[in-house]
């Protein structure tokens, strides 16, 4: 029998070093910066910044006894003071630190072009990074076909951040099959593949789609299953210093995990720190999850975040989730991450990028891109 744990650290999620998840980072760059540049305007913008000050309340480092007018040589009226320089200085930071950066997700975005012009066309609007569903209709797909979507992926210059391992025949209603004891030795071939396809690509998160509840099997045969699976998963992908990621899904009665906590209880029982949460605003939303909560209940675990609007599942900004809020949720907690764009076009799929960066309550916590047209006439 073959060792779960072999070659990987199996230290408790507390033990684990945790990546930009927290604050720290950003009272790390402010302290190199005051070192820098001295107590003042700095201070003073930082104080000013709603979303720093109230993650951080009482942090000496957002009160500085020094009035701000006394840093450096302020000369009125000149705006090449070093004053007016460090207030931009802060403000750079300030928007650089605190903005999630968008990644498109090929697999449902572009749907007017055939899938493997999707890369390009993401690079085209000014995206650096893309997310992909498994783009194979098997587990191990013939070498020609991954050969194909690699050098896609390369040729549009663009990184692969993230990338579903194979979930089943996904038109036909399947989502996953991980908790399937029958079909383990597929989950895991394909997880090979995926896990070859990121090395290449530097792919850093894999979405493990959890799979339905299955007529003639006990609810607990197909979670032991689904543990074991998940297990195998994340040692692979250790290999290459990736995550797999547990998503609660909507839109499928039998699929079992549908809020944040279900999702949770699969990853404690997991035990390894890189299987993370996958939090998916709309589906969290449309299955009634109370999304603040959540976040802050999981925040220690989420390791990806998607969007969409509800209802329709179309562009934030079209709906009734306030997605800009429950971003700027996660930046005040300390995520860092991605955020995908997974949501289906209401039109062309480069119209609803512009319509995204014209949204300015959205564009002052997303980064999104700006295609160098649009940059010229800017």
């Amino acid at each position: 029998m073959v060792s779960l744990t072999h070659g990987f650290d199996t230290r408790s999620r507390s033990a684990a070093p945790e990546k930009l998840r927290s604050s720290a980072t950003v009272r790390k760059v402010w302290i190199c910066l005051r070192v820098m540049f001295g107590c003042g305007m700095l201070t003073d913008s930082f104080a000013n910044n709603s979303r720093i000050a109230n993650s951080n309340p009482g942090d000496p480092l957002l009160s500085c006894a020094r009035p701000p007018h006394t840093f450096g040589p302020t000369v009125p009226g000149r705006s090449g003071s070093w004053t007016n320089r460090t207030r931009k200085l802060s403000e750079w930071l300030m928007q650089t630190v605190s903005r999630l950066h968008a990644q498109a997700n090929i697999s449902i975005l572009y749907p007017e072009l055939p899938f493997l012009e999707r890369a390009q066309a993401a690079a085209d609007d000014g995206f650096r990074a893309v997310e992909s569903w498994w783009p194979f209709d098997a587990a191990v797909p013939p070498d020609a076909q991954v050969e194909a979507f690699v050098d896609s992926i390369e040729e549009a210059g663009v990184s692969l951040r993230a990338l579903n391992f194979f979930a089943g025949d996904m038109k036909a209603g399947e989502r996953g099959i991980l908790s399937v004891p029958a079909r383990l030795n597929e989950f895991l071939d394909g997880v090979g593949v995926a896990t070859d396809i990121g090395r290449r690509l530097g792919v850093e998160k894999f979405n493990a789609l959890y799979g339905n509840r299955q007529e003639g099997l006990t609810a607990r045969d197909q979670d032991e299953t689904a543990s074991i699976a998940l297990h195998r998963a994340a040692v692979t992908v250790s290999s290459i210093d990736a995550a797999v990621l547990v998503e609660p899904v909507s839109g499928v009665d039998a699929y079992p995990l549908k809020t944040a906590a279900q999702a949770r209880s699969v990853i404690d029982s997991v035990g390894l720190p890189n299987v993370e949460l996958l939090a998916d605003l709309y589906h969290l939303f449309v299955n009634g999850d109370d999304v603040p909560t959540a976040l802050r209940d999981h925040i220690s675990v989420i390791g990806h975040v998607q969007i969409a609007d509800a209802p329709g599942r179309h562009e934030p900004g079209t709906g009734s989730i306030r997605i800009a809020d429950l971003l700027s949720l996660l930046v005040s907690l300390g995520y860092a991450g991605g955020v995908g764009l997974e949501y289906l076009p209401a039109g062309a799929t480069s119209a609803g990028i512009a319509y995204l960066a014209d949204n300015t309550e959205l564009a002052g916590i997303l980064a999104l891109p700006v295609r160098e047209t649009e940059m010229d006439n800017r």
